[in-house]
């Protein structure tokens, strides 16, 4: 398990992707957020709520960019 006693998802996950730095993996989940996870700290540290339906899959292509 990744996060022991975190609090993520509250619906099924749909997708995860690893940073390629490996710092990060970010999720997508029927509860129509995206997290981004922090590997060392085993850790939520950013969530985004701007979707109006399930998210259920992810792109690498500004992934880099991004974070």
């Amino acid at each position: 398990m990744l996060c022991s006693g975190q609090v993520g998802h509250d619906n099924w996950v749909r997708g995860l992707l690893f940073h390629p730095s490996g710092k990060y993996i970010v999720s997508v989940a029927d509860d129509k957020t995206i997290r981004v996870w922090d590997v060392k700290n085993k850790r939520n540290c950013k969530t985004l709520e701007a979707h109006q339906h399930f998210v259920t899959s992810l792109g690498n292509a500004l992934l880099g960019a991004a974070l």
